[in-house]
């Protein structure tokens, strides 16, 4: 009995500490790093923005549905620290681990869901992702909520009657609503469901549960009826698609490469270490992990329900950036790594299982454990790497902080600082300063970007027409100049 009870508590301590180092490797990030662009874009937008324009996307970032804008909407008016404003994203990133731990638990095993959960809480592309005020934490909950309910729904005992296992098509449907009005590209996750359906009907052999079965299709089929709705607006703001996503530019080769390096999660797009040896690393983690999950479909494995499950993990890690890239050729670029969050799951399964495959044996422990220290080392060597974090040069050499504490202190902290801005609008690394950090300093304006002040003279980006400013200095009482955030001049 009380070793019965050890073997119980002991993956449940591992499981709580790899869960407290992934959750303090974010948080490091999180105080570390300043709001970036996107995050002041969801922010402004939710608080200048009614509760009824935001479900009608009567604003400009019809790309994105309405979920996670209306929560900013509501948290922001409590407070706008950026600690604060990313506490959902950090907060969904301990039940992501957890979901994780539960999935390949029920799948394989308690040793194997340990790995998976390992690789995870280590992973770059799911560490970038998972401590920003952005939707994209969010929703990788959601694909795993709803990922774990597809696998209890497939793994329950098909002798339990329809109504004892209701609440994982409860919890199924309700993580595909979520996840689809939180971020567009849980399309891909949501379309790979439907082939796996499809793979139901073709393989006889596979249809072994039906009364479960039944409840995966009808699981489908109330949440397709349930983002009906949102059809209208997406035909509606269809147009306005291609420009919100001009600053991308259609794939090559090089794209599809930083993608995967990107998606491994073990040497990003960036990386300090030599580029053809990240690229190596990340060809052959990927080879490995594709085998074992081919491995695992061996005509030898007579479970449907691990085979179906399988099956998902690659039509998640395939069909997405295969139909983002051919779509980005021929109408308009949509390829973005961070849009293909349940592609990565096949690397934490496939990785976990062949690792307890080589556990079996002494000498292959051995492996294990270097391959482990290998993985948190070239972690830990890409970890000051700003291009992990986004996909384009989210942050520039100057600080927003700086250019604010620098007013401040210049300026007096006692006062208030009134700011005239006049910045390169094509340049969008001014944003952060300009929605955010510059109106902070006058604790009246609750408002965004297109506020006039006097007192102070801010020139960013181009340098035509500041002369004629400059004849006008005595106008104001501090001028400084910022050159494309690269530097801070001050000129009086």
């Amino acid at each position: 009995m009380k070793n019965a009870w050890k073997k119980q508590l002991t993956p449940i301590a591992i499981l709580a500490i790899i869960i407290f180092i992934g959750f303090v490797l974010r948080l490091i990030l999180v105080l570390k790093l300043e709001l970036w662009i996107d995050e002041v874009f969801y922010l402004t937008t939710a608080r200048a923005n009614s509760l009824l324009d935001l479900i009608l996307q009567r604003h400009w970032i019809k790309d994105h549905p309405q979920f996670y804008l209306i929560l900013v909407h509501f948290w922001s008016k409590i407070a706008t620290d950026p600690l604060f404003l990313r506490f959902p994203t950090l907060l969904a990133s301990i039940f992501s681990h957890i979901l994780i731990f539960l999935i390949v638990r029920e799948v394989l095993n308690p040793k194997a869901a340990l790995i998976a959960t390992f690789i995870y809480a280590f992973s770059h592309f799911y560490v970038a992702l998972d401590w920003q005020a952005t939707p994209y934490g969010l929703e990788t909950m959601f694909i795993l909520l709803s990922i774990y309910s597809f696998v209890k729904m497939l793994f329950t005992n098909n002798k339990q009657s329809f109504s004892s296992n209701k609440r994982w098509l409860i919890g199924f449907v309700i993580a595909n609503v979520l996840g689809f009005y939180t971020d567009y590209s849980f399309i891909w996750y949501f379309g790979s469901l439907w082939i796996v359906f499809l793979l139901l009907i073709l393989f006889k052999g596979w249809r072994r549960n039906k009364v479960n079965h039944g409840l995966f299709v009808v699981g489908l089929i109330l949440s397709f009826l349930l983002m009906v709705p949102q059809v209208h607006l997406i035909i509606l703001n269809f147009n306005s698609f291609p420009n919100l996503s001009r600053h991308l530019e259609k794939p090559n080769l090089s794209t599809l490469q930083d993608g995967l390096k990107n998606t491994i999660g073990i040497v990003p797009r960036g990386s300090p270490l030599n580029a053809e040896l990240g690229l190596f690393l990340t060809y052959l983690i990927t080879f490995i992990s594709m085998f074992g999950l081919i491995y695992f479909l061996r005509p030898a494995n007579k479970n449907p329900a691990q085979k179906l499950f399988v099956a998902l993990l690659l039509m998640l890690f395939l069909l997405p950036p295969a139909i983002s890239y051919t779509f980005s050729i021929l109408v308009f670029p949509i390829f973005v790594t961070k849009t293909f969050l349940a592609s990565g799951f096949f690397l934490n399964f496939s990785l976990a299982y062949l690792s307890t495959r080589a556990l079996e044996k002494k000498w292959t422990k051995i492996i294990f454990a270097v391959l482990c220290f290998c993985w948190v080392f070239l972690f830990l060597a890409n970890w000051n790497c700003p291009q992990t974090y986004s996909d384009y040069a989210a942050y520039p050499s100057l600080s927003s902080k700086k250019v604010r504490d620098e007013i401040r202190t210049v300026a007096g902290t006692n006062q208030k600082v009134l700011v005239t801005l006049f910045l390169d609008k094509s340049d969008w690394r001014f944003i952060p300063l300009r929605d955010y950090y510059l109106p902070e300093l006058d604790e009246n304006n609750k408002a965004g970007p297109g506020i006039k002040y006097d007192a102070v003279l801010i020139w960013g980006g181009k340098e035509e027409g500041l002369e004629a400013f400059l004849v006008q200095k005595e106008k104001y009482d501090y001028i400084w100049l910022i050159k494309y955030m690269e530097n801070l001049e001050r000129l009086k």
